[in-house]
């Protein structure tokens, strides 16, 4: 009897190869033209490795954009999360507030202790039945991103889960952040990336809940009304990497900042302002960071004696290694290095 090549190939390694098929993407789309499903489509062969592999039944998109969830699809949703098997669970839920919401959500409540990897896209009341609901056990939930669809209201903040213990890293979609209407456990926070406006005095609130923070992305910071003078200095002891996004000036922000563990820092700054050079060597040296990259965005005046500029950095700043220049007139990226080991 002839045994085909392809049928020497043992049960895990052909369970590894179609992990690999999955999209890049972090949540797996419900296709039948993509994998999981396209593979139990081959052969019946095919179709028995894939329904034993848990690991490609761990992600889950369900709704989007374009397409509503439909009731038709709860029993494949059920049972795509149960070949998930015990293994952690990412999952990415984008939907309006419509007569289906409750019962797509219902899917979910059973398999929360397995949460891992929450994307949220919906209004404040869908999205606390998920992340608000005491009643859940959540111990594994590390990751959210959360795009709230609805306005906040001061006096009602977004209820969290007090349960959720291992949560560590946040992304936040609202138009305007307010630390005060997210009741987040922000003591435990490592990671938070907020895409919305955010005063400068909100980024010092943030800098007082977030004491454990090691990675911090801060975009279109408000700063007209902040000058820094009556601020107390902010010390964050662990924060390594760090990315400000503004059209006004953050020099007040660095003026006000201790970041002993610094290494990393990227600078987005208005185009007709100069960037905040002197600002960043006072706080690199108030802190004694270690720093090793700085990337400068979107500037135009630091680019106008771009030398001396550089010179100038790599010897207030010893421990720096390399530096990028985004220019703001030519899609290009300048990247000087100390050592070329660093480029």
């Amino acid at each position: 009897m002839v045994i085909y090549p392809v049928r020497r190939i043992p049960f895990e390694l052909w369970a590894q190869i179609f992990v690999l098929c999955l999209p890049d993407d972090n949540f797996v789309e419900i296709d039948a033209s993509k994998a999981p499903l396209l593979l139990g489509q081959v052969c019946s062969s095919w179709r028995e490795i894939t329904l034993s592999t848990p690991a490609l039944w761990s992600s889950i998109c369900l709704g989007g954009c374009e397409r509503e969830f439909s009731l038709a699809q709860i029993p494949l949703v059920e049972t795509w999360l149960r070949r998930s098997g015990n293994l952690p669970l990412s999952i990415q839920i984008c939907h309006p507030a419509t007569p289906t919401s409750s019962h797509f959500l219902d899917i979910l409540i059973p398999f929360s202790s397995r949460w891992y990897n929450l994307d949220l896209h919906l209004p404040q009341s869908l999205a606390e039945r998920i992340v608000g609901n005491n009643d859940l056990p959540v111990p594994t939930l590390t990751t959210l991103s959360l795009w709230v669809s609805t306005l906040l209201r001061a006096d009602k903040p977004l209820l969290f889960s007090r349960k959720a213990i291992s949560l560590r890293n946040i992304t936040l979609l609202v138009e305007t952040l307010i630390p005060s209407l997210f009741n987040f456990p922000w003591a435990q926070i490592t990671e938070f990336r907020p895409n919305s406006i955010v005063d400068t005095y909100d980024c010092f609130e943030i800098f007082r809940l977030c004491p454990q923070l090691i990675r911090l992305q801060l975009r279109n910071i408000s700063s007209d009304q902040f000058d820094g003078n009556d601020h107390a200095l902010a010390r964050m002891p662990q924060l390594s990497w760090l990315h400000l996004v503004s059209y006004g000036s953050i020099g007040p922000l660095l003026d006000n900042l201790v970041v002993p563990s610094l290494r990393e820092i990227h600078l987005e700054v208005d185009l007709n302002r100069r960037w905040p050079k002197t600002q960043l060597l006072v706080m690199l040296s108030r802190s004694s960071s270690p720093l090793e990259v700085l990337t400068i965005h979107r500037t135009r005046r630091v680019t106008s004696n771009m030398a001396a500029n550089i010179t100038e950095l790599f010897e207030s700043i010893q421990t720096l290694q390399r530096i990028s220049v985004a220019h703001a007139d030519f899609p290009t990226t300048s990247v000087y290095a100390r050592s070329p080991e660093y480029f």
